[in-house]
């Protein structure tokens, strides 16, 4: 892991990552625009409460992305067993 600097809402953050620094600064660069979209949106919003309301929606955002993906695997998972199970029923009867 090595040290590197990011910068979310004018803020400069220590971290220990073994990310590369390009990955960390778009993230960064995301949450910022996010952060001052909200702070467009909404005036005199505190910072710590603008900063809240995007951790809320980035950490929506992954439950969300995550529960579809679940659910994805499963149905790839199903398929996949139904059309084992007709191989092997073809493999035991081929001519059926």
């Amino acid at each position: 892991m090595r040290s590197i600097q990011i910068h979310v809402a004018g803020q400069t953050l220590q971290l220990r990552s073994d990310e590369e620094q390009s990955y960390l600064d778009g993230l960064a660069a995301e949450i910022t625009e996010r952060f001052q979209a909200l702070r467009k949106g909404s005036r005199g919003v505190p910072d710590l409460q603008a900063m809240s309301m995007v951790a809320v929606a980035l950490l929506d955002e992954l439950r969300t992305s995550q529960a579809e993906t679940a659910t994805m695997r499963e149905r790839a998972t199903r398929f996949a067993r139904r059309m084992l199970g007709r191989i092997d029923e073809l493999l035991a009867d081929p001519l059926g």
